[in-house]
């Protein structure tokens, strides 16, 4: 339980680092499950699609959310990239 503690951690800073600045619209989950709420002007399946294309695989749920849930044994470094590819994909 310890490892996905620290996964949901820093996956949630890192998302959540991203609606402070506007980049998405909030962020929800518990342990190393996360939603990245999207504003009313972003849609999921091509924030999903760009997010694929530079290598990051998430879940777009209806037209406003993507989801997240990556294995116990993502690496800090995996767990970057997913924050980076949101960050980059929602611009």
């Amino acid at each position: 339980m310890a490892r996905a503690l620290h996964v949901g951690d820093r996956l949630s800073t890192g998302l959540q680092a991203l609606a402070d600045d506007g980049s998405i619209d909030h962020v929800r989950g518990l342990g190393a499950m996360w939603a990245a709420g999207l504003r009313p002007d972003q849609n999921a399946m091509a924030v999903r699609d760009a997010m694929f294309d530079r290598g990051v695989v998430c879940r777009a749920l209806n037209a406003d959310s993507l989801l997240f849930c990556p294995p116990l044994v993502t690496t800090d470094e995996q767990v970057d990239r997913i924050v980076d590819a949101v960050a980059t994909a929602t611009r």
